[in-house]
């Protein structure tokens, strides 16, 4: 797995956070609004907030807790630096799951039965919820021709 272009998407990712009102089950749907409005208000130049409850909804509990509740933190800088600061603080403080490497070698034996069919950057799931995480490990049971869809709309909806 090349892990630089893994993190660059999960990056991507991260600046997704945005639009409802409304907390996610885990918590966290206020929190990444109230981060994105401090962003705003700030001028950080990303494509943030536009789904703050798509993700409060994948992502770990631990992660998202741990990353808006550090940009929302008044000592964290807010500008670009301060936000690559966050996601690795939180990203770091995953505790590790045997799910993930199991995901993880299931995941890369289906991209190698299907040369193509999909980026290794969806092998790699350590952000996900538990429930995102069984519905990616689902997805590496479709056929070659359905596996890669799936995974996008998993990682990158």
């Amino acid at each position: 797995m090349r892990v630089g272009k893994w993190l660059f998407a999960v990056w991507g990712l991260l600046f997704s956070c945005g639009g409802s009102g409304e907390t996610a089950p885990n918590g966290s749907g206020s929190q990444c609004k109230a981060a994105c409005e401090r962003l705003a208000a700030c001028n950080v130049g990303n494509d943030v907030c536009a789904a703050c409850a798509v993700w409060a909804d994948r992502w770990r509990p631990e992660f998202s807790q741990t990353y808006f509740g550090c940009l929302l933190d008044t000592g964290t800088p807010c500008t670009s630096s301060g936000t690559e600061a966050c996601f690795g603080k939180a990203a770091t403080g995953l505790p590790a799951r045997p799910a993930d490497g199991d995901y993880a070698t299931s995941c890369h034996t289906k991209r190698t039965e299907c040369a193509g069919a999909f980026s290794d950057d969806f092998c790699g799931s350590w952000m996900l919820s538990d429930a995102w995480l069984a519905q990616a490990q689902t997805c590496l049971g479709k056929t070659c021709a359905d596996v890669g869809p799936c995974l996008r709309a998993i990682f990158k909806p």
